[in-house]
């Protein structure tokens, strides 16, 4: 579904405390994509909320995609509204944690989906960087 391409995010170049930011705009050909893509009946006023779990918006802040073997370990997502067609989202991405355990990078993020500057998703993932790529 990414048709761009997108260089790998350097782990040492994310910086805890940094946001960055992108746009997310829910285009018809876009929704009804998605929701196709998951078996989901296509309403134009009621998308499925697992839209904002997409990683291109974060991908979009990063300037590139994580690391391949990274491990998606868990995701926290909280929602205050339903994403229609035609929504644009300011997003921002913000990393909040950064650390090494037991010898294997970590990284955690925060990210904010804003419609007219109101939050309508907030969500946090945490990974673990490049693991599987080198076990």
């Amino acid at each position: 579904m990414l048709k761009e391409k997108y260089h790998i995010i350097d782990y040492d170049n994310l910086i805890e405390g940094n946001i960055y930011h992108s746009t997310m705009n829910i285009t018809e050909s876009f929704a009804k994509l998605y929701c196709e893509s998951i078996d989901f009946e296509y309403q134009p006023e009621n998308l499925p909320l697992s839209i904002f779990a997409i990683y291109k918006p974060v991908f979009d802040a990063l300037g590139g995609r994580v690391a391949q073997g990274t491990v998606h370990l868990k995701q926290k997502i909280h929602h205050s509204g339903i994403p229609c067609v035609g929504d644009s989202y300011k997003v921002e991405v913000k990393i909040i944690e950064k650390s090494i355990k037991k010898g294997k990078n970590y990284l955690v993020w925060e990210v904010l989906f804003l419609r007219d500057d109101i939050l309508l998703c907030k969500q946090e993932t945490a990974n673990l960087w490049a693991y599987s790529k080198t076990n």
